[in-house]
């Protein structure tokens, strides 16, 4: 029988939702898969886009819709799921991921208002109630720092790039804030959208650890990294005209500049609009359809209808990109 030496390397190599199923093999491969130094070696590793959740918000009111639909990033026959924390003891609303893990709290209105830190690859979480007292750990602390920011924050409440969080505004600019030294600042968006004509559709993400910045106009589709968080200074990774995409993508685009211009109201619907970005990867949705555009082959998948996420999917959902992990969490 080989050592556990051995079975760890070669089950370190296997992608996480391989390893998900391996856990059912054997005991002795459970063990190994659930073995907190295996995990930390697993951690160590990027993981792959696996696909992102999707939540309904109404569009008139503050009310919480608490349907979440998960969307794989490749279909291969997998259907869109809403049962993926069925685990949680409530409805909740997602907040943010990284590595694995899901931010989310209670559905409001709530008797009790919890925040639930969760892994759905292993269905374990911890709660963290909103009025916990100050203690060693899980303490809730409210910084001192004060930015002055006259816009409002929109599009999936805020990401997190490298110890940031940041959040798209409504004025061309992101508000960002350091967790570490807690010291908050704007910054200025790659391209001001007051030179267009029609209405232009934004998203920030990230990809190989930057900060991006999306934009969809009649100029076309921008993917902005950002190169110097002090002096604003981004970099213009990929462009390419709403033209070009329609003749390489033919199958899903039609009218695609004369569609995307005639948006100069803000009140109505874009008809082409960015909902995340991850690792080069950006989920959209084109009229009633959700569609995954790779900016490197520059090619396009349809992965699902509007009409499997729910009457209202189309009033500015909150959408997360979502990593597989076997990150452990303990309720204790």
């Amino acid at each position: 029988m080989e050592s556990d030496d051995i079975c760890m390397d070669v089950l370190s190599r296997l992608p996480t939702k391989t390893l998900l199923g391996l856990k059912c093999v054997c005991k002795r491969w459970r063990r190994i898969i659930s073995d907190r130094s295996f995990i930390q070696d697993l951690l160590q590793r990027p993981e792959p886009l696996a696909g992102f959740f999707f939540q309904e918000r109404y569009q008139w009111c503050d009310e919480d819709i608490s349907t979440i639909s998960y969307i794989p990033a490749t279909m291969e026959g997998t259907q869109v799921q809403q049962t993926i924390f069925s685990f949680l003891p409530e409805d909740v609303v997602i907040l943010g991921s990284c590595n694995g893990l899901v931010c989310c709290r209670s559905v409001f209105p709530s008797p009790d208002p919890s925040i639930f830190v969760c892994n759905p690859s292993n269905k374990q979480w911890i709660r963290l109630l909103e009025t916990t007292p100050d203690k060693e750990s899980r303490a809730w602390k409210k910084s001192k720092e004060i930015c002055q920011c006259n816009h409002n924050l929109f599009k999936n409440k805020g990401i997190f790039v490298g110890g940031i969080l940041h959040w798209l505004t409504d004025g061309d600019q992101v508000l960002s804030f350091n967790i570490e030294n807690e010291l908050s600042w704007l910054i200025s968006a790659p391209f001001p959208t007051i030179h267009l004509t029609a209405i232009p559709e934004m998203c920030i993400g990230e990809s190989r650890g930057r900060l991006h910045y999306i934009m969809i106009s009649e100029d076309g589709l921008q993917v902005w990294a950002l190169e110097d968080y002090y002096d604003s200074n981004w970099s213009l990774v990929h462009s390419t005209t709403l033209e070009v995409m329609e003749e390489e993508n033919s199958q899903l685009l039609y009218n695609t500049r004369d569609r995307v211009a005639q948006r100069i109201s803000i009140d109505s619907i874009p008809w082409m609009d960015p909902l995340a970005f991850k690792d080069g990867l950006l989920l959209m949705r084109v009229s009633t359809k959700i569609i995954l555009y790779c900016i490197g082959t520059r090619k396009m998948e349809e992965l699902c209808n509007l009409s499997k996420l729910g009457r209202n999917s189309i009033f500015g959902p909150l959408v997360i990109p979502y990593s597989l992990n076997l990150a452990p969490l303990s309720q204790t």
